[in-house]
């Protein structure tokens, strides 16, 4: 029986090659070139025994991992690739001892071809002591699909005083490299050099999200070849004072279009060029492409953990920071750039803003809707942590008003109320205010002094029972943070669904 191998990115010339061996293998009644194989119970032995195979036998290979768990030791070392092979998940790649790190993972040779397809690598150590090889090295083609790389850091010391040369690259590419769908989470960035990525041939990265524990001064992508983002997310895991830049481009040529861009300085905008869309957060950009945006709040919201993949993947869950719906980058991408899905397996553009329009958002993950019916967020909500906590939201055809009982850091009773408006039926965003000063008399409260800048609530809802309270405030007794809410009572009068 002939299976089929989805090669991907080939060139043309190598899939007309693979295809004539096929066929000349089925007109001389031979064992097709291309063949499935199944890893079941098996161990890293068993892969490397399965590739080495694969490379003498030649053609193409389908390697199914069959949700298994391969642990590597720092004497584990995979052959090099020199066929074509496909290595398809759900499986997870992990270390058994960052102190004995192995030394690599892939070496993809020229002329072959490497399909990394619904894989979980995670705590790979890359800052081990006289080890300089890259962990992925790619000198024909490769393709990385719906794959999440978590936790693989280490750092780079190129000060000569120290003597020896810590640390390695994580993925350097000299051939043609394609990433999407895919996320990486606090993956390099220790590396002055370019943590993430060093990019010396062709690379395109398609819905790619990537989010680090802290934005150091080196850039994730190096380039000195041609690369090209679409639907991109780089940004920070927490709210952080910007890094230095996510990319640097060195005689190089790095095209972007539908990316956003948080928490990192100005001056690398004038190294790439912009197909449109993107969204910059910080700093001063001067890109002026249709659909630009510089300079705006990005509404990306802190990270929730997230399992990617089916319910019976094995892969642990990754954070994941979604967008507000009430985020200008909803729905709001060029079409003609959205070509893959994001990582949570959203494989068309939902419409997010609820306005009857599916358009792709920018960044690397689509947001999806919760259908409330209209006046559904309006009630009575509770901090199940802190009792007698409670917001109060009111929505009406014009805005949305919401009230905060809480208290200050000082232990100081305050009432903390805005008006905004409702987004995609489940976001609002909200100026509030405070009253100071006053007191209550028979005829009731005097003195009060005008109502005083408070911040920022933004009020994030899950279903019509649960949701999310983000605080910004512009007074230091209060501060930022978040708590949840659930519902405790609304109006018999207006109806809730999910």
């Amino acid at each position: 029986m002939l299976h089929i191998l989805s090669f991907g990115a080939l060139k043309m010339k190598q899939r007309l090659q693979a295809y004539a061996v096929v066929l000349g293998c089925l007109l001389m009644g031979s064992p097709p070139a291309v063949a499935e194989v199944y890893i079941v119970n098996g161990g890293v032995q068993d892969l490397i025994d399965t590739l080495e195979e694969a490379n003498t036998i030649g053609g193409g290979h389908i390697i199914r991992l069959s949700g298994q768990n391969f642990v590597f030791s720092g004497s584990d070392r995979l052959p090099a690739i020199t066929s074509f092979i496909t290595l398809e998940g759900p499986a997870t790649f992990t270390e058994a001892d960052p102190g004995d790190s192995v030394e690599r993972l892939f070496l993809i040779e020229p002329d072959a071809y490497l399909e990394l397809d619904g894989l979980q690598f995670s705590n790979f150590n890359l800052g081990r002591e006289g080890v300089s090889e890259p962990l992925i090295e790619n000198h024909g083609e490769l393709l990385i699909d719906v794959s999440q790389f978590v936790d693989i850091n280490g750092s780079r010391n190129t000060n000569p005083l120290h003597g020896v040369r810590r640390g390695r690259d994580f993925l350097v590419n000299h051939g043609e490299l394609s990433i999407r769908s895919s996320a990486f989470i606090h993956v390099g960035l220790g590396n002055s050099r370019g943590g993430l990525l060093r990019n010396f041939g062709e690379a395109s990265l398609d819905h790619v999200y990537t989010i680090q524990d802290r934005l150091s001064e080196s850039a994730p992508l190096a380039n000195e070849g041609q690369m090209t983002l679409r639907n991109v997310t780089m940004a920070g895991s927490e709210v952080v004072l910007p890094a230095d830049r996510p990319l640097s481009n060195r005689n190089g040529t790095v095209l972007i279009a539908n990316s956003i861009f948080d928490q990192f300085k100005d001056g690398w905008c004038d190294e790439v060029t912009s197909l449109g869309s993107n969204m910059v957060v910080n700093g001063v950009c001067e890109f002026a492409a249709p659909g630009d945006l510089v300079n705006i709040p990005s509404g990306l919201l802190p990270p929730t953990d997230v399992s990617p993949g089916n319910p019976h993947s094995p892969f642990k869950p990754i954070p994941v920071r979604s967008l507000s719906a009430s985020s200008a980058a909803i729905d709001s991408a060029d079409p003609d750039h959205c070509r893959w899905g994001d990582i949570l397996g959203n494989y068309s553009a939902l419409d997010g803003d609820g306005d009857g329009l599916a358009i792709c958002d920018r960044g690397a993950i689509e947001l999806k809707p919760r259908i409330l019916s209209e006046g559904g967020l309006t009630g009575f909500y509770y901090d199940d942590k802190a009792d007698g906590h409670y917001v109060y939201i009111l929505d009406n055809v014009h805005n949305t008003l919401v009230t905060w009982n809480t208290v200050d850091r000082n232990g100081n009773q305050a009432w903390v109320y805005g008006v905004g408006q409702i987004s995609g039926r489940q976001s609002l965003t909200a100026r509030a205010y405070i009253n100071f000063g006053g007191f209550l008399t028979d005829d009731g409260p005097v003195d009060i002094e005008e109502a005083t800048e408070w911040g920022t609530l933004q009020v994030e809802m899950d279903s019509c029972y649960k949701g999310r309270v983000f605080f910004d405030s512009d007074l230091p007794e209060f501060g930022s943070g978040s708590f949840e809410i659930t519902r405790l009572a609304y109006s018999r009068q207006i109806g809730c669904a999910d």
